[in-house]
């Protein structure tokens, strides 16, 4: 038997009738939507171009740079001296210090500025237990501050450091955005980074390895550093002087495998 569809029902009178819903979702996201977003991104670019508190590099007065040479010439001269007694001996490098140094960078190790990223300038070191926070200013109208945190460990041969957080002024910047820029490998040998550096090879994600074991320039000294500890004021080393270069490293390589292992 066929089914034949009866008339449809006339709608209820009293039944509300939709109409304009869309127009109205629409309005609704442009009045609430809109402002918020254009909030967040407000927000956003506030926080990144935000100066820290703690950023301040310092102004070196002309008449006090020729102390700010003085002081880095007396350091690299109190390291040697050291070196020439073999025995174990501190070094103490204040973040004041350091960032007189680098604020002095173009007349005492230009190479420094050739190192930065292009487009960056006036590098400054703020100190945490365990940390390192290595700041610098971009060049160009809208300045902004980036900042690196290098987590810093040692192992049985090498000083690691480890890049643990990016900020843009105050903003927190996922690193596997900066991936590819952080896993760029770097190998310098001894020498290479300034005389008497150690060796260092890796990269600033996985960790960049700095040997623990070098060799002073000036008299060829040959050193190893035992301890390292970082607080907020200063980085401290506990350094050994192993005698001359020549006379330690034909002692290693003499020694039976266990011997030179133990001697490092």
């Amino acid at each position: 038997m066929r089914h034949v569809a009866g008339p449809k029902r006339p709608a209820h009178p009293d039944a509300p009738v939709r109409r304009g819903s869309a127009p109205r979702t629409a309005r609704r996201f442009l009045t609430i939507g809109l402002p918020l977003a254009a909030a967040a991104v407000a927000l956003i670019t506030a926080a990144a171009l935000r100066t820290p508190g703690w950023y301040r590099p310092p102004v070196v007065p002309s008449d006090e740079r020729q102390s700010v040479r003085d002081d880095l010439k007396n350091a690299a001269q109190q390291f040697s001296d050291a070196l020439m007694t073999e025995g174990a001996f501190d070094v103490h490098l204040s973040a004041a210090q350091i960032n007189r140094w680098m604020a002095m960078r173009r007349e005492i190790y230009p190479r420094i500025d050739r190192e930065l990223p292009l487009g960056w300038t006036d590098p400054f070191l703020r100190l945490e237990p365990g940390l390192i926070r290595l700041a610098m200013r971009s060049v160009g109208r809208t300045a902004c501050i980036a900042s690196l945190d290098l987590a810093v460990t040692l192992d049985a041969e090498t000083i690691c450091l480890k890049v643990v957080a990016v900020r843009i002024g105050s903003l927190r910047v996922p690193l596997g955005l900066l991936s590819e820029w952080l896993s760029s490998p770097i190998d310098l040998a001894e020498g290479r980074a300034w005389s008497g550096s150690p060796a260092m090879r890796g990269d600033l994600a996985a960790g960049l390895r700095i040997d623990r074991r070098a060799v002073w320039p000036n008299g060829d000294r040959d050193y190893v550093v035992e301890r390292l500890e970082i607080d907020r004021a200063a980085i401290h080393f506990g350094v050994r002087s192993l005698g001359p270069y020549r006379a330690t490293r034909l002692r290693v390589q003499a020694a039976p495998p266990e011997a030179a292992r133990s001697s490092r």
